[in-house]
């Protein structure tokens, strides 16, 4: 088929789809929404943000079947004449088909259930982005972006920086014993702008910086044990309670689980997760090794900085250089030690299969 064709074909299927929603079409239990209630309905903290918490509490004060921790909710998005947000509009599936005003709200289905689906599925098809999705199910296409080459290269920057927000900057000293706090690569903007290493952290530049001279081999060790204290606070092992009025916080894994989840023996009714995770640890790492490889942060800098930049490299003597040890070091010493990121094809199906059916 010819991708016109195609094109036509994905734009015709969708806009069944919502005729088929706004006639009636579909059944209320394929609208259904169904979660999971980790723990009674009274316990959760946040329950006017939790559709599925306000369902179970409602159905549970009108006397009838009471839902605890481990039942499951089905409920529908309705139209009830409020002007509530969508999550405070929840109404069980029984509750929908015995009234006569609730009805389902078609709009939130198509902007919030399907767009966003049907947007990821289409996103590597040319010619259908997330305009012409909404358009095909008759929303407002000036709402949504129309797929960019330069924006797609933009959102992955700006995705990256968010994923180390909740990092832990590195501290090193100057070469006058001001404590520098690195963040980022770079310090400053515009004519000011240089690597975070080469400059001074006082406002009144001492004419040093903290890779000035034979320091590499200092602030390698200060990394080193940076990433250390990180490695340590993981093997520690502490599980703490996902309710924030509980104080429980424990290194023994209590013995009574739920779905998974150890239950924590302080209130006894929530679960636990782990203090510091494994992915937050391979994140600190990552994030290391991002202030110090300027190589790469290099490249998303605009001709003038990337001049301002390469002159105030080649003004601080094998700054260069030590810049790319330093980036190896974290590289080979941790980045590559960590199995997070990594797959064993040899053993991800192992146990699966006896050894005579293989």
């Amino acid at each position: 088929k010819s991708e016109d064709t195609r094109l036509s074909e994905i734009q015709e299927h969708l806009e069944g789809l919502r005729a088929s929603l706004l006639d009636g079409k579909v059944a209320l239990k394929d609208l259904a929404i169904t979660k999971s209630l980790t723990k009674d309905p009274s316990d959760y903290p946040d329950k006017k943000s939790l559709p599925h918490v306000q369902v179970a509490i409602r159905l549970n004060s009108s006397g009838g079947k009471q839902l605890r921790a481990g039942d499951t909710v089905p409920y529908v998005i309705c139209e009830d004449g409020s002007n509530l947000a969508a999550t405070q509009r929840a109404y069980h599936v029984d509750e929908v088909k015995e009234s006569s005003t609730l009805k389902v709200d078609m709009q939130y289905y198509l902007a919030q259930q399907l767009h966003p689906v049907v947007s990821r599925l289409c996103d590597p098809i040319d010619g259908m982005d997330s305009a012409r999705v909404a358009a095909c199910l008759g929303l407002d296409p000036s709402q949504y972006k129309s797929r960019a080459p330069v924006e797609a290269v933009e959102d992955a920057e700006a995705r990256e920086e968010d994923r180390f927000l909740a990092c832990t900057p590195l501290s090193v000293e100057c070469v006058c014993g001001e404590t520098a706090v690195v963040d980022s690569p770079w310090k400053g903007s515009g004519r000011d702008i240089a690597p975070a290493l080469l400059v001074c952290p006082r406002p009144k530049s001492c004419g040093g910086y903290p890779l000035e001279g034979n320091r590499k081999s200092m602030i390698q060790n200060l990394v080193t044990r940076h990433l250390r204290e990180h490695i340590k606070k993981y093997y520690a092992g502490w599980l703490v309670c996902e309710d924030p009025g509980c104080s429980g916080r424990t290194r023994q894994l209590p013995l009574q689980f739920q779905r998974a989840f150890p239950i924590c023996p302080t209130c006894r009714k929530a679960i636990m997760y782990s203090e510091y995770s494994d992915s937050q640890l391979y994140t600190q790492i990552q994030f290391v090794q991002h202030l110090l490889d300027v190589r790469k942060a290099q490249q998303k800098l605009g001709q003038d900085e990337l001049t301002y930049v390469r002159n105030k490299m080649s003004a601080c003597h094998n700054s260069s250089s030590s810049y790319d040890e330093l980036k190896d070091h974290v590289e080979h010493r941790f980045t590559r030690c960590n199995g997070y990121a990594t797959v064993s094809l040899d053993r991800i199906f192992q146990g699966l299969y006896s050894a005579g059916a293989l």
